[in-house]
């Protein structure tokens, strides 16, 4: 995927890297994702950053 996405949620993070929403709530408890960088809550709503995720990603599977 070439376009950033910036802030998506939940669903698109499940669709396009296969994070389930229990696997979202577990690395949010875990602070594995952290406030800020990795999510943000608005209007209700957790929204996670798609970009920050890929680089924890690729630092992880390092």
């Amino acid at each position: 995927m070439s376009q950033k996405l910036g802030w998506v949620t939940a669903e698109i993070l499940e669709r396009y890297k296969g994070l389930t929403y229990n696997a979202i709530k577990s690395k949010i408890r875990r602070k594995v994702l952290i406030k800020g960088i990795h999510y943000k809550k608005f209007d209700g709503t957790n929204m996670f950053h798609y970009e920050a995720i890929d680089v924890l990603i690729n630092e992880q599977g390092n």
